[in-house]
């Protein structure tokens, strides 16, 4: 979008510029015309003989309309003064965050990708095995269950590489519980580990447990962090796509260092 606006302001201080150009060279003409107007006399006897012809040129003023030249060049510089406010806001377009009018500060491209955001984090729901007991609660051995690798309850893990860290990305989550209430609240995060020399920008496409009212939600990467908040019963594993699906995370909630007992079985 800012690179279809900057072009755009681009086109039209162009035109201006030419539009500017052409009034002073215009005006200029003009003068040049009427400065150099010629005047034929020719005297003629009684009889009706030529007898003698003479061309006169006459020079005139070089502003034959004072005001009509004057009107031109404001005009001129006008255009001129327009096009390179409208340059000066195309190069500074990608820094521009907010825009104050009659002292309320908007914020223009961050507030709405916030907006944005938020819609797809309200959109996801509370999910994460509601209503189910996993195999897993059974206080079986951590060993046998990574023997039976039984994951028809967890379909995200191993679809998207197993790592959460790949190219210079991290997915990485952070999990608190909300009281007695069961549930969990979990922000998770993709960021760049090289944010000088491997920005995140864009977006992020996160893969959820199905139990989520939206299993796929994508969050706008702001100040090259994409977070999703979420509130889940239970672990799961969560898939990441970014770069344009060229880099895939993942990361298993139930690995994360801190989580209960419950959390991590549930």
């Amino acid at each position: 979008m800012n690179n279809f606006l900057q072009t755009s302001i681009f086109i039209l201080s162009s035109v201006l510029i030419v539009t500017a150009l052409s009034l002073i060279l215009n005006t200029k003409s003009i003068v040049t015309d009427r400065a150099n107007d010629s005047t034929v006399v020719v005297q003629i006897d009684s009889a009706g003989v030529a007898l003698k012809k003479q061309t006169t040129t006459t020079v005139t003023s070089p502003k034959p309309c004072a005001d009509c030249v004057q009107k031109s060049y404001e005009t001129s510089m006008g255009y001129f003064g327009l096009a390179g406010l409208l340059l000066g806001v195309a190069f500074l377009l990608p820094r521009i965050k907010s825009i104050n009018i009659g002292g309320n500060s908007i914020e223009v491209k961050e507030e709405a990708i916030r907006e944005l955001n938020a819609q797809q984090n309200a959109s996801v729901g509370v999910g994460g095995k509601e209503g189910k007991t996993s195999f897993r609660i059974k206080n079986l051995p951590r060993e046998n269950i990574e023997i039976n690798k039984d994951y028809s309850d967890d379909p995200q893990k191993g679809k998207w590489g197993g790592k959460p860290i790949v190219k210079d990305r991290e997915l990485k989550a952070e999990v608190k519980k909300l009281g007695d209430s069961g549930l969990y609240s979990i922000d998770v995060t993709v960021q760049s580990l090289n944010p000088k020399g491997n920005p995140l920008t864009g977006f992020v496409a996160f893969h959820l447990h199905p139990s989520f009212a939206n299993p796929n939600p994508v969050i706008n990467v702001v100040k090259e962090v994409a977070t999703l908040n979420l509130t889940a019963y239970g672990s799961f594993t969560v898939g990441a796509v970014c770069d344009n699906g060229k880099t895939t995370l993942e990361l298993n909630l139930s690995e994360v260092p801190g989580i209960d007992d419950y959390f991590k079985y549930n």
